[in-house]
């Protein structure tokens, strides 16, 4: 596979590990189906808000978006290519206190850092045999969220030859975390009152440029339940491609 083919690929592939991880197992009991009340309807949103047991007031702990602890859950895709396929994910403790979530043929290895966030360190790609590396750290949820406090970071990414360990690949990555609201989401596990999370990534690689939007919906003590990614990808300035995938829990 030419570099640039493989980049633009990675690049898709790259996105859509990362909002597989971090479920919750606890929500498989409930049943239901659909995605969440308009965002236009400030009532819809005023309800969820109010039944959301978790208050926005002084912001939301990272670690109770994303749990640090062992569990199993399926999901099911209901958009993009991946569309109707049901996936298995599971989530454990690794050594030296980093977590290992595996999905596929991918994981990814991240760890609570002493400041109260959640980051990741790397990710594996079994299937493209590559390895992808952050420094620092990429952070998936700081310490604490607050509606209109966006967190904002960026990191260095390397894509390594799993087998030789050469590099294939690299750039930066600038993103932002924000808190968009609290509102109800309906998945084929249930209803929750959920945490939605906005995480956009501006990614500047060798031969490609890539702007990716991901819409998370949390579960506070419990993890992640839906998850939506729309990503723009430009190669060397000669084409570009957009795409969309998302998932749910499913029962």
């Amino acid at each position: 596979m030419s570099s640039l083919k493989w980049s633009v690929q990675w690049c898709v592939t790259l996105m859509l590990i990362l909002p597989l991880f971090t479920g919750c197992e606890a929500c498989r009991e409930k049943e239901g189906e659909g995605w969440t009340k308009a965002v236009d309807d400030p009532k819809a949103d005023a309800t969820a808000k109010a039944d959301t047991p978790a208050a926005t007031e002084g912001g939301v702990k990272g670690l109770d978006l994303i749990p640090l602890k062992e569990r199993s859950i399926r999901i099911e895709f209901t958009e993009g290519e991946l569309k109707g396929m049901t996936v298995d994910v599971k989530i454990a403790e690794g050594e030296k206190g980093q977590w290992v979530e595996t999905a596929k043929d991918a994981r990814i290895l991240y760890y609570g850092d002493s400041d109260g966030s959640v980051v990741m360190g790397r990710e594996e790609d079994f299937g493209e045999k590559v390895t992808i590396t952050y420094e620092p750290a990429f952070v998936l949820m700081p310490k604490t969220l607050e509606a209109g406090k966006p967190f904002e970071g960026t990191t260095k990414m390397t894509v390594l030859n799993r087998g030789s360990g050469t590099k294939k690949a690299g750039g930066t990555c600038k993103y932002k975390v924000e808190l968009v609201r609290q509102e109800k989401v309906t998945t084929p596990a249930g209803e929750f009152d959920a945490y939605l999370i906005q995480t956009t990534r501006d990614i500047s690689l060798d031969l490609a440029s890539v702007q990716v939007t991901v819409l998370t919906w949390h579960v506070p003590g419990q993890g992640m339940v839906a998850s939506k990614v729309n990503q723009k990808t430009q190669a060397l300035g000669l084409f570009g491609s957009e795409k969309v995938e998302a998932w749910k829990l499913a029962k």
